[in-house]
């Protein structure tokens, strides 16, 4: 089984990037990050559907925000928390939020609304 992700040792690893590369520490943070999550084991990315799923159905939450980074790795978040909602039954709105590369927070026009 593939090790557990320690977040203060990722948020580290990524400073570090940031550090020592700042013209190109976009695209090593995204192959950095895609190496990270390919090593979790497939039943451990279903437990984190599962674990968000089960949050969203016994809470009474009115709305899911999701606030990922632009590139490509991240976009896997709205997913995940698409996939729960679903699985959840609940007909929540969601909002995505983007930063940007250069660090500006993109809104969305038009928030979304699953539909069961």
């Amino acid at each position: 089984m593939a090790k557990r992700i320690d977040h203060e040792q990722l948020l580290v690893e990524i400073e570090n990037l940031y550090a020592s590369a700042p013209a190109s520490a976009e695209t090593l943070i995204e192959a950095y990050l895609e190496n990270r999550l390919r090593s979790l084991e497939p039943a451990e990315r279903v437990a984190h559907l599962e674990k968000l799923t089960a949050i969203l159905a016994s809470s009474s939450v009115r709305a899911v925000k999701v606030l990922r980074m632009e590139v490509p790795c991240c976009s896997g978040l709205t997913a995940l928390a698409e996939a729960a909602l679903r699985a959840s039954g609940k007909d929540l709105l969601l909002e995505e939020i983007i930063i940007e590369v250069g660090g500006k927070i993109e809104k969305p026009a038009i928030n979304k609304k699953e539909k069961m």
